[in-house]
């Protein structure tokens, strides 16, 4: 979102180390403001550099109006004598390397995080991660909501990763707002790197270079993509690329008497900095408008739903998007928290909404020879590709079809499905056409025959 470019900026430029850093591991994780500390289950060692980014909305009294608006990681400004780490800043995101058990508030060496903080181990010990707020008096019944961080270990004057043989910086923090998208690149210091994007994963057209400054880190913003359905980005040298990220939006359509919209059976292609969830795809908080919705600050309506097939039942399971209340969030038919389940990558759901909107994802996208199981028990699946790429099922998507598979697209309210089904006669043939899909389009499948749908990626080609 918008507020994070602005932040990076800042913060790069007032970093001051000048090793050669190299990525070795990152890890995402959800920090709760209650309990009040988190175990990221990150081991770090003295002398090693740390990188954590964070993202998300939470508050400190779910009762009052800081509950009705939470703020983000950088925390409240307020006079409470009550914090971990006095700083005056209430709620903030804050860390603790060691035995938290151990910790004494107002004294230890607890690091201020934020939205991003960069910092050298000083002790070896796990990483904790806390909410700035109830050291003393561990009122934490009225706190409420989350935050998601991303931690990133260097190590200095390393050999490469062994999963990166040429050392291609690691792309994260994709960030998009009206009219632009932006993403940060971390890897060894001082190199120059090609930017390239494409629209189809094929063809690459070379738009721009970053440089990594002297800590290893860099930006790019595309700010030319009002209009763009999707587009994908990667960094080259020549002989060497980093992983693609990117975006991809769906325009779908209003639901009218209980009928999804027009392509509103829609899949997640792309992998989230905030997980693949609910909650991760449509629940962020914008620290600086207080906007709760999608990475481009879109807002779902009060009452949208999601709805994902049942295997079991061959029956929809229905998620319900309640947005007018205090600690907005998903629940399910029982009115439980379903924040969590999951819009992977080769999943498929319908979005209900009251409003035409757009749906926009961002992320990386998987490379290497990626495989959908499809079992052939002649029920019905809720699938889509796993990588944003459109056009014909079998043409360009690589999908092998066998004798009876059956597909079937969603057009919209009053013209329901497209049937396509595959039949062996003539070397075999879609008796209605190839199936033809959009990218962020899913569809059902069903078959007697087991598949393996296998989409091969990599960015160095």
């Amino acid at each position: 979102m918008k507020h994070i470019k602005s932040i990076l900026s800042i913060v790069v430029v007032s970093l001051c180390f000048s090793s050669r850093l190299i990525a070795q591991t990152t890890t995402t994780v959800e920090v709760t403001s209650n309990p009040l500390w988190t175990d990221t289950g990150v081991a770090l060692s003295a002398g090693e550099t740390v990188l954590i980014t964070a993202k998300g909305g939470w508050a400190w009294n779910k009762y009052g109006p800081e509950g009705a608006t939470p703020f983000g990681p950088d925390g409240f400004f307020d006079s409470s004598d009550d914090l971990f780490l006095d700083n005056g800043i209430q709620g903030m995101l804050i860390g603790y390397v060691g035995d938290i058990t151990q910790a004494a508030p107002h004294t230890s060496p607890y690091i201020p995080v934020g939205s991003m903080h960069q910092f050298v181990c000083s002790q070896s010990g796990e990483l904790w991660l806390g909410f700035n707020d109830d050291a003393d008096s561990h009122a934490v019944g009225d706190n409420v909501g989350s935050v998601t961080a991303q931690i990133t270990v260097y190590t200095t004057n390393a050999p490469p990763d062994p999963g990166s043989p040429c050392g291609s910086p690691y792309l994260s923090g994709p960030s998009i707002w009206t009219g632009a998208y932006s993403f940060t690149a971390a890897g060894a210091s001082g190199t120059s790197w090609q930017v390239c994007q494409s629209s189809d994963l094929i063809n690459w057209t070379a738009v721009g270079s970053v440089t990594l400054n002297s800590v290893g880190i860099g930006g790019y913003t595309d700010g030319n993509i009002a209009g763009v359905p999707y587009r994908f980005y990667k960094l080259t040298n020549g002989g060497c690329c980093s992983q693609a990220i990117g975006f991809t939006r769906i325009q779908v359509g209003i639901a009218s008497n209980n009928i999804p919209g027009t392509n509103s059976l829609i899949s997640n292609q792309l992998d989230s900095p905030n997980h693949n969830t609910l909650d991760g795809l449509f629940n962020l908080v914008d620290p600086a408008t207080g906007v709760i919705g999608m990475p481009d600050g879109t807002a779902l309506p009060d009452g949208s739903t999601i709805q994902k097939w049942d295997l079991q039942t061959q029956a929809y399971l229905t998620y319900t998007w309640k947005g007018n209340i205090v600690g907005p969030r998903w629940t399910d038919a029982s009115g439980n928290d379903a924040g969590s389940v999951s819009l992977n990558p080769g999943e498929g759901a319908f979005l209900m909404t009251s409003n035409a909107l757009t749906v926009t994802f961002i992320g990386s996208v998987r490379d290497g020879s990626l495989t959908l199981p499809l079992p052939g028990d002649g029920i019905f699946h809720l699938v889509g590709a796993l990588l944003p790429k459109a056009g014909g099922l079998q043409t360009d998507l690589n999908y092998f079809p066998h004798p009876g598979d059956l597909v079937e697209l969603w057009r919209g309210p009053g013209l329901s499905y497209s049937v396509a089904s595959y039949v062996p006669f003539s070397g075999g043939f879609w008796a209605q056409g190839e199936p033809v899909l959009k990218v962020g389009q899913a569809f059902f499948w069903r078959s007697g025959t087991n598949n393996n749908w296998q989409m091969n990626f990599s960015p160095c080609q």
